[in-house]
């Protein structure tokens, strides 16, 4: 039995039980691990865990599940430990006043089933978790239909004909059981042979497998069971799964006509029923559902005393809290009598002198609906919490306070430290005085409310940490799924792509934003490639980077307008960065956290050692504070100088600055405001997004790359080779669906690359290896190619006035370019002065044509490979690993 099924077979209230330990109706038990007067062990039905919240706990902070408890509650090692749980997992029966006896031993006996259920129930999505936790169901076997869960049912049913008849996804491709949290019902010996399904989202209603209703739920009875509960829902049933008693089972119907032929031979093979309870909701249908199915219980089993609850009406199971349930079914009547008398000794102890009060409450309460005025009220006191309580510093509870006596009204106000001794008496004998409660009635009173505020916070504080450390998800439809394959398999993929970034708004950069886009996809890889978007003031480079991406699924990408160093050390968890885009949409916002970010780029982690304050003893201590990547980075500035280390490890993209694109802008955005122009459509960006899901981690061959080459005049060529290899790498990964799949001698499976990949990578890199290959800044050189239009070339002289009234261009800022072009002896002072200008002369004419004739090298090489490979496939042998 492997570890993950024995968690999933044993629950921890079984677990307690086996040990004789009972908590209360709060989930809440004294703790076994420590001299403990008042309860301090919460337990969590749900998650099968136990936690003490008691600093003098020897498991203090840790979270302990089945075998865990095992290996503390027994003193044994953890193999031990694991071997007991086992025994009691597979040949324990349930044990008396076991809370989820019925639903813990009855788990689907398939492998394929057992392991796809429970990684249903494991991996409940927030807003499933929600809805349960609303309705109140804790410690049964639940879970949120996936279609790996539909698929592996649908294949592992009793038999392929039932499979076909019973499947989970309809002809439509709609998912049968969409956004259902779903039950598993199960046979007689304990298979999974039925589903029923609650759906969570819009109308709601019940769903089940398409046929008969096979299976019951939670399951078979055991043998030993005396008293039966029916109820007309699943729901109902789960509900009632925590309150059993030990002779006690609860199986539900399906509806109020519901009873099956399983129902009919579970209830006639039990030896020792002798009651059956009918808990039908508080209507009609429920009233004249309990007539007739107490007619065909007395068929089926004479013997049998029938009982039923008067459910109040509108209320069913569900909508009932836990001691009014108890109340109602120890008022149960016999069909056709009144009270049952066995029960007479039971209602004394909870029934008040008026027959129609509601059962008791708790002697406490805690209204934490508003955080910002929390309330606590007790028979005594109400006491109201102002400014609400701090969940982070757990090593004080200063709260502001409005206390109120009950019984005669007066009121008291006062800020308190509870955990401050002198501070805590100081404000009960103040508070003793104005409210005229005695201290030794008042202490008590307060100890309870500290208790209470106690364990609502470290509830608070586990549930953050929870949420911190959940991934964003995001589950595809099959017709979603359908669609993105289509898209994924198009021979016109790159169009597709490149005509969303027009849909998306992006005008006139289209190379460079798909460029960009295939950067974003490098996310996946264990080393990304990034990007640095250069460009002058307003010349839109924010908006290329923010147009592409959108079209990048919400779960992989943080966008940042500038980002601390801390920010990037303390991340919620170490993987918090891993295989995601950050975005800055300015780097100048972030020049502290630069050294970490080229750390990211270059290693993939991040780490170091700081000094840190320990909140309990105030000492400070070396704590280690690391993240992990790999994490793809973006940004933009206009000062492409200052952040070169960063650039030498990205792909430098600048935006076009001329004045066809700046026309092109002008008119789309005035076309926009006229409303000639659509808005963006969330289809088309949920498509691109959809697709990208749809890609699996698989390892790229490039059998091509020995017979590439780079321009020779790039700079940094060992890194930007990586880069260009990288790129490769992507397109291929892009075209995944569209490759053969092989497998290499270490039986890993590989794709390899094409020489159409080669060709979209080369036309997607060129410009930005022309930058890299040419000294003069992106700026700097629009300009100089710009002067070198408005000089005629066989006079070559040009004075500063007119070029700066032609070009616009600041008096600063236009000196300070013919200074760096002189400096780096692309042009020379001929004459001049500085009243009527300088005048100069063109040295450097057609270095930028020796620049291009470099790149087309990409080119050159291409065509070569496409005349001894026609196809585009590399046939020269097989990459053999």
């Amino acid at each position: 039995m492997h570890l993950s099924e024995i968690k999933l077979r044993l629950s921890i209230l079984s677990v307690l039980n086996h040990y004789g330990l009972r908590p209360d109706r709060n989930n809440m038990l004294k703790c076994p691990f420590h001299e403990d007067k008042k309860a301090s062990m919460q337990v969590y039905p749900e998650t099968n865990t136990v936690y003490c919240f008691s600093s003098k706990c020897a498991t203090a902070g840790h979270s302990l599940d089945v075998i865990d408890f095992v290996m503390y509650y027994e003193k044994v090692s953890k193999h031990e430990a694991i071997l007991k749980a086992k025994q009691l997992a597979g040949a324990h029966e349930p044990a008396a006043g076991v809370a989820v006896a019925v639903a813990k031993k009855q788990a689907p006996r398939d492998p394929q089933v057992l392991q796809a259920f429970y990684e249903a129930c494991q991996t409940l999505p927030t807003h499933a978790k929600g809805y349960l936790r609303q309705r109140g169901i804790e410690g049964v076997e639940v879970g949120y239909c996936t279609v790996k869960l539909a698929n592996v049912i649908t294949q592992s049913a009793i038999t392929q004909a039932q499979a076909q008849a019973n499947r989970l996804i309809n002809q439509t491709g709609k998912p049968h059981f969409g956004s259902c949290v779903i039950f598993g019902l199960k046979d007689e010996a304990g298979k999974m042979v039925g589903i029923y399904g609650r759906r969570i989202t819009g109308q709601g209603g019940h769903v089940y497998m398409k046929g008969s209703h096979q299976g019951l739920y939670p399951g078979w009875p055991a043998k030993e069971t005396k008293h039966m509960i029916l109820t007309e829902s699943v729901i109902d049933a789960a509900t009632l799964l925590p309150e059993l008693q030990p002779d006690q089972a609860v199986i539900a119907l399906y509806g109020t006509e519901g009873l099956t032929k399983d129902h009919r031979k579970a209830i006639a093979n039990l030896p020792e029923l002798a009651e059956v309870t009918l808990f039908m909701d508080g209507d009609e249908a429920g009233r004249k559902a309990i007539e007739l199915l107490s007619d065909k219980l007395k068929a089926l089993k004479p013997s049998l005393t029938i009982t039923y609850v008067e459910t109040p009406e509108g209320e069913d199971v569900n909508s009932l809290d836990a001691a009014a349930r108890a109340y109602l079914l120890a008022k149960r009547k016999v069909v056709g009598e009144k009270e049952l008398v066995g029960e007479r000794e039971l209602l004394l102890s909870i029934e008040t002198k008026n027959e129609a009060a509601t059962p008791p409450k708790a002697s406490y309460y805690l209204d934490t609906s508003q955080p910002d005025q929390m309330r606590y009220e007790s028979e005594l006191l109400d006491i109201q919490i102002w400014g609400g309580v701090d969940v982070t510093a757990l090593h004080r509870l200063r709260l502001s306070l409005f206390v109120t006596n009950k019984q005669h009204g007066q009121h008291f106000r006062d800020e308190v430290n509870l955990y401050n001794y002198k501070a805590k008496m100081a404000f009960l004998k103040a508070a003793s005085a104005e409210l005229e409660l005695p201290e030794h009635a008042l202490k008590p009173e307060m100890d309870t409310f500290t208790e209470v505020v106690e364990q609502w916070r470290c509830e608070q504080k586990q549930a953050q940490k929870q949420q911190k450390q959940e991934r964003k998800t995001y589950q595809m439809t099959d017709k979603e799924k359908l669609y993105a394959g289509r898209i994924l398999n198009s021979p016109k993929l790159i169009e597709k792509l490149e005509q969303a970034l027009q849909a998306a708004g992006l005008v006139g950069e289209t190379t460079n934003g798909l460029l960009l886009w295939m950067i974003f996809l490098t996310r996946y890889f264990e080393h990304p490639l990034h990007a640095l978007v250069h460009g002058s003031s307003g010349s839109g480079k924010t908006n290329l980077l923010k147009t592409v991406f959108k079209l990048v699924p919400e779960e992989c990408k943080y966008a940042a307008t500038s980002l601390s160093e801390n920010v990037l050390y303390r991340p919620p968890y170490p993987e918090f960065w891993s295989h995601k885009i950050l975005l800055l949409e300015d780097l100048d916002g972030s020049y502290g956290a630069l050294y970490p970010l080229r750390e990211f780029m270059s290693s993939q982690s991040i780490s170091k050692h700081v000094l840190e304050a320990n909140p309990k003893t105030g000492a400070f201590e070396q704590v280690q504070l690391i993240a992990y990547g790999p994490l793809a980075v973006a940004g933009a500035t206009t000062k492409e100088k200052i952040y070169e280390d960063n650039a030498n490890r990205s792909f430098l993209i600048h935006v076009n600055e001329s004045r066809e694109q700046v026309a092109a802008v002008m008119a789309y955005q005035n076309r926009k405001a006229a409303g000639l122009e659509q808005e963006v459509d969330d289809n088309i960006l949920k498509h691109v997004h959809n697709l990208q899901r749809m890609l699996q981690p698989i390892k790229v061959v490039n059998p091509f790359q020995p017979e590439l080459q780079l321009p020779p005049y790039v700079f940094k060529q060992l890194r930007t080779n990586m880069h260009y290899i990288t790129l490769i790498k992507a397109v291929t990964f892009l075209h995944q669906y569209q490759r053969t799949r092989k497998i290499d001698t270490s039986g890993i499976s590989y794709i390899e690359t094409t020489l159409e990949d080669v060709a979209i990578a080369n036309r997607l890199c060129k410009e930005s290896l022309l930058r890299k290959s040419d000294e003069l800044s992106g700026q700097l050189r629009s300009f100089f190619e710009a002067l070198k239009t408005m000089v005629d070339r066989e006079i070559n002289k040009f004075v500063t006035l007119p070029i700066r009234k032609e070009l616009r261009i600041h008096p600063a800022t236009l000196s300070r370019r013919l200074s760096e072009l002189e400096r780096r002896g692309y042009i020379k002072q001929t004459g001049g002065n500085r009243k009527q200008g300088y005048e100069y002369e063109i040295v450097q004419w057609g270095e930028y044509e020796v620049l291009k004739k470099g790149v087309g090298i990409l080119d050159e090489v291409l065509e070569k490979l496409w005349k001894k490979y026609p196809d585009g496939q590399y046939a020269d042998g097989q990459y053999a690993g």
